[in-house]
C-alpha cells in the first residue's frame, strides 16, 4: 500500500498510540503530526485547515464501530479519502528491572485492558487494573513514579523503541484483533473524484450518510430496494442516533461502486428525493 506523503496529519494522541503509528502507516513522510485530545478535535482541525488531512480510528474488529467517528462523519464539512488497517499487538511493560512476580497493577486505556482480559486474569489474578485516557498515558505514569511493581499495556511496536522491560508481547486475547482507520480531509467529496488508497482490491467503495425527515413505514426498506434493483452490493449498514436532532437516527452504508458510475448516480439521486439529509462520505 503506498500513498502521497502529507504535510501535516492530525492524529488522536498523544504522541507513540494506536492512532500516531496509523498515521505514519498511512502517510508515510509526515513533516508535522499535530495530537489532538479527541476525535473531536482532529475533525476540528481538519475542518479549518490547520492540518490538511487527519486520520481516526473507525471500526475495531472486537469492540465495533467508534461513535464519535460516524458522529463527526456526519456533521462536519469532510471526506475519507482512505481506509485501511492496522494490526493490534499489546505488550505488557514496566520499569527496567522489574519483574512479573512483582507486578500489582496494571494500567492502560479501557480497550488495551479489555483486549487482553484473559492473560490478565490467567497471569495477573490479583492485579489492580487501572484505567487510563490513552496507552501511553500509562506508560508515562509508571515511569514517572518509578514503581516496579506496575506495569502498562502498549504497542508493541512503541515498546521495542523505548527504555522499559517488556514482560510480554503475546497478551492480545484474539491475535487477529486490527483497528480500522480512515484519513479525511476537508471539504466535500469532489465531482469525478478517483477512488482513494485502501487496502482492498476489486472495485471502489463508497460511504454514505443520510437521515429520514419523518418516520413512515418502509421508508428503510425503500433505500434497499434502490441499490438491489440497481444490483449494488451493500457491504455495511449501521444506524446511530442523530447528532443533530434528538430522537432521528443516521443510517451509514457502504457499497461497492464509484458515485460517478449511471447506475449509481441514478441510485443516490433517488434515495436523495426519499431522505431529508444525504452526503457522501467518501470513495476509496
Amino acid at each position: 500500500m503506498k500513498f502521497t506523503p502529507v504535510y501535516s496529519v492530525a492524529v488522536l494522541g498523544p504522541k507513540n498510540t494506536y492512532s500516531d503509528l496509523a498515521a505514519q502507516k498511512y502517510a508515510g513522510e509526515i513533516q508535522e503530526t499535530i495530537y489532538c485530545d479527541s476525535i473531536a478535535d482532529v475533525f476540528e482541525m481538519v475542518e479549518s485547515g490547520r492540518a490538511k488531512q487527519g486520520v481516526v480510528p473507525l471500526e475495531n474488529m472486537i469492540y465495533g464501530t467508534v461513535r464519535e467517528t460516524l458522529d463527526e462523519l456526519y456533521k462536519k464539512n469532510v471526506h475519507i479519502v482512505a481506509k485501511f488497517n492496522l494490526p493490534i499487538r499489546h505488550a505488557l511493560v514496566a520499569m527496567p528491572g522489574a519483574r512479573k512476580k512483582e507486578i500489582i497493577t496494571i494500567s492502560s486505556h479501557d480497550q488495551a485492558l479489555a483486549q487482553c482480559r484473559i492473560y490478565i486474569r490467567k497471569h495477573f489474578p490479583r492485579a489492580r487494573l487501572l484505567q487510563t485516557a490513552s496507552t501511553m498515558a500509562a506508560f508515562d505514569t509508571i515511569i514517572g513514579e518509578h514503581d516496579t511493581s506496575a506495569a502498562a499495556i502498549i504497542p508493541y511496536e512503541i515498546a521495542r523503541k523505548l527504555d522499559c522491560a517488556i514482560l510480554a508481547d503475546k497478551i492480545v486475547d484474539n491475535p487477529q484483533n486490527r483497528t480500522t482507520f480512515i484519513a479525511i480531509k476537508k471539504g466535500a467529496v469532489p465531482r469525478n473524484t478517483p477512488a482513494g488508497a485502501n487496502e482492498g482490491k476489486g472495485s471502489p467503495r463508497t460511504s454514505i450518510a443520510f437521515a429520514f425527515g419523518k418516520d413512515r413505514p418502509g421508508a428503510l426498506s425503500e433505500i434497499f430496494r434502490e441499490f438491489a434493483e440497481a444490483k449494488i452490493n451493500l457491504s455495511h449498514i449501521e444506524s446511530r442516533p442523530s447528532p443533530e436532532e434528538f430522537g432521528k437516527y443516521v443510517f451509514y452504508m457502504d457499497f461497492l461502486g464509484h458515485p460517478e458510475e449511471d447506475c449509481t448516480k441514478k441510485v443516490l439521486k433517488n434515495i436523495s428525493g426519499k431522505v431529508a439529509k444525504l452526503k457522501i462520505l467518501g470513495v476509496y
